[in-house]
């Protein structure tokens, strides 16, 4: 009895003493789990995720937790963790909705694009196939293949970080090395770092500054923040250097997509304030233009959402000559696609150009890509993936060469060795690259503004000019809606114009709408010339008189690009179509020649028979006249016309007129009269018009012998 007594106490305490050591255990844990749940749902998942790990497997006891914490530790870049609790939930077959994407987009990160290809797949069946996210997902698949295909490649380079020195829990993007300093490099940043505690006070605004560092004995020393007036309270960016690394170009961030940018002179006192000044240059940052690479201070390459890309954001080459800077061109579909170009960098050859591209040749995200301009064959490479280490699922931006060219920095806010958000990387080309180490002077580039022909296009006659004295490039405004005049690159265009029109006073112009608005062809039709009117009142207010200018409207009827593609309305040729063209008459002796520059269009968008207005303009042409109207012009061709149909106003203060169709023989012109007639539709007659005026009756006479065709026309003018 003794001894069961003893024994029976003795068990007691072991029960009691493994009570207390549970319960000693378990509430460091509900603390950390309550700390991790808290700073989830605040969003800080850095946080978050420290303490779910300090959690251990008690967070695997609940599948909400489980589900929290795999999120926190994937949105703070450790995506290891993070698949050990999504994986975790699969084996139990836990149902949420967002698991197997998280799954995809976690193997994704981790360069498994065999298991992300799985999970993409599952996530897609559950999606009706018209959804936005369905698409964003056949996308990220195709992209998983590509990834594939570029794991069995051999690795252009190796690639590390600077360190923790530089690289925070905060972002630090646009690294730009130095070109006088061997070993320092700029950049800009938003460190995670207290202000209190000896951070910069940037940090607790949440705006992005200009830093440097320097590397010493081999290790980069503490960032070093750039002159107070330069650092404001908005958001500044490195763009690059110029005069051999003298001037600093920079953005600050003004408003949404709108920047100014800026040229600083280093100073030898770094206590004398900056005299940083507006860029005098091609970039317009009032319209987005930014990111720009400056080589030799004679080329930028700059990226750009102006209208009349390719697709939302585009890259533009700029040349200088003679102390002015060119008309930014389009750098065509060799490199600019449908989705978006970003971050150029002209290597130091002039020839080969890096860039950012979330096309779907990437891996996920944008990835870096290389081509090389081909002077011998006037044309681009075919833009090439520098593939895996340097790129990753995520976002691979801003490269740039070291000032030796043995080797780039760039940024990336990938999941894998990542700090915080975007950190700075530095890669090691094993291949040894020679376009970073080529110093070339001047580069082909600048070919792609030789002079033009002597035989040009003036006035819309061809003409030969051996003594022209200067070249005028004309290029289409192009508007998404109301911004037709608040667009600083349209109101530079339209300046242009109107001081050619004033040193030339015997030049006329034709002003040309067109509109892709979603309404009926009337109304579309009479918001064309209404746009006409716009740019027209604004010539009259720089000095040109009315009389000089006829407004044209012609809704939807000259497309540059495909309005609708496979079934749908395509936004990247809206940017193209939404446009009004200015079309220069000079008299038949003058020393101006006029260039007209019109975008490329992709292969995809191009109409099946392109035609423009001036073209359809050109030699002897019939339209139906439909008649006249002091506003908009309501008939039923207007609707059913198999052809063109324009709204015009050559006199200004007159009606409207309205005609339809362009037709090169009287004869179709008078078989669509009669076609309309039996449906019911009367015209007012037929017209004929001759390079882009409409002949009088008692001008045809003069135009028979060359145009026997107008015998047919007087007789039936005549009859009526």
């Amino acid at each position: 009895m003794c001894m069961d007594s003893r024994c029976r106490r003795v068990a007691l305490m072991q029960a009691a003493l493994g009570f207390v050591v549970t319960l000693a255990t378990a509430q460091p844990f509900q603390r950390q789990i309550e700390e991790g749940r808290n700073a989830f749902l605040r969003g800080d998942y850095t946080i978050a995720s420290d303490a779910f790990l300090s959690a251990g497997n008690a967070i695997y006891k609940d599948e909400d937790l489980t589900y929290a914490a795999g999120r926190a530790h994937f949105e703070a870049n450790r995506v290891g963790p993070a698949l050990d609790c999504f994986e975790a939930l699969q084996r139990k077959e836990a149902d949420y909705d967002g698991l197997e994407g998280y799954l995809a987009r976690a193997y994704h990160h981790s360069l498994e694009f065999d298991k992300a290809i799985v999970h993409y797949k599952r996530e897609l069946s559950k999606l009706g196939r018209n959804e936005p996210r369905a698409q964003m997902i056949r996308n990220e698949l195709l992209r998983c293949s590509r990834g594939m295909e570029y794991k069995r490649r051999v690795p252009l380079a190796f690639v590390e970080t600077p360190g923790r020195v530089i690289n925070t829990p905060g972002d630090e993007f646009a690294p730009c090395p130095s070109v006088q300093y061997e070993g320092k490099c700029y950049f800009s940043a938003v460190p995670a770092r207290d202000p209190e505690a000896g951070g910069k006070e940037g940090a607790a605004r949440g705006d992005a500054d200009l830093y440097y560092s320097s590397q010493q004995g081999g290790s980069w020393q503490t960032p070093v923040a750039m002159h107070h007036e330069i650092n404001s309270a908005r958001d500044e960016e490195i763009l690059d250097f110029g005069m051999s690394g003298g001037v600093l170009f920079f953005s600050r961030h003004i408003a949404h997509e709108q920047t100014a940018i800026y040229s600083d002179t280093f100073r030898l006192d770094d206590s004398d304030p900056p005299a940083y000044t507006a860029f005098d240059g091609p970039l317009l940052g009032s319209i987005g233009d930014y990111a720009m690479s400056l080589f030799q201070d004679s080329i930028i390459v700059f990226a750009s959402a102006r209208t009349g890309g390719y697709g939302a954001n585009d890259l533009y080459l700029a040349v200088r000559r003679n102390g002015r800077w060119y008309e930014p061109v389009n750098l065509g579909p060799e490199i600019n696609g449908p989705f978006n170009e970003h971050y150029p960098h002209l290597s130091s050859d002039g020839l080969t150009l890096y860039f950012s591209s979330d096309r779907l040749e990437s891996m996920g995200g944008y990835d870096l890509f290389r081509c090389r301009y081909l002077p011998e064959a006037n044309r681009w490479s075919p833009p090439e993936n520098l593939g895996i280490p340097v790129n990753s699922a995520a976002d691979d931006t801003h490269f740039r060469f070291t000032g030796d060219g043995l080797a780039a920095v760039f940024s990336s806010n990938r999941k894998m060795d990542n700090q915080g958000q975007r950190d700075v990387y530095l890669a090691y080309f094993t291949e040894g690259l020679t376009d970073g180490l080529a110093l070339a002077h001047g580069s082909p580039l600048g070919a792609l503004y030789e002079p033009i022909p002597e035989k040009q296009t003036v006035g819309g006659n061809e003409a030969a000019n051996p003594g022209v004295a200067e070249d005028v490039l004309v290029e289409a405004l192009f508007y998404k809606g109301d911004d037709l005049l608040s667009e600083p690159a349209n109101l530079a265009r339209i300046e242009r114009l109107g001081k050619l029109l004033l040193q030339q006073p015997d030049a006329t112009v034709r002003v040309i709408g067109h509109a892709y608005e979603e309404s009926q062809d009337p109304i579309n039709l009479y918001y064309s010339v209404k746009i006409a009117e716009r740019v027209a009142g604004h010539l009259v207010t720089r000095g040109i008189a009315p009389g000089r200018i006829s407004c044209f409207g012609v809704g939807s009827s000259y497309p540059l690009a495909r309005p609708v593609v496979n079934g749908h309305r395509a936004a990247a040729s809206e940017k193209l179509n939404k446009r009004v063209e200015l079309l220069i008459d000079l008299p038949g002796s003058t020393s101006v020649r006029i260039r007209y520059v019109t975008p490329e269009v992709p292969a995809a968008l191009q109409p099946e028979h392109p035609i423009h207005f001036e073209q359809a303009g050109r030699g002897l042409y019939y339209s139906l006249y439909l008649g006249e109207a002091s506003g908009m012009m309501s008939h039923p061709l207007i609707d059913f016309s198999e052809g063109p149909v324009v709204l015009e106003r050559r006199i200004p203060g007159a009606p409207y007129a309205c005609y339809a169709g362009r037709f090169t023989r009287f004869s179709e012109a008078k078989s669509a009269q009669r076609k309309a007639k039996s449906r019911g539709i009367q015209t007012q007659g037929i017209r004929a018009g001759l390079d882009g005026r409409w002949l009088e009756r008692h001008e045809i006479i003069d135009h028979v012998l060359r145009y026997p065709e107008l015998l047919h026309y007087l007789e039936s003018r005549m009859d009526d």
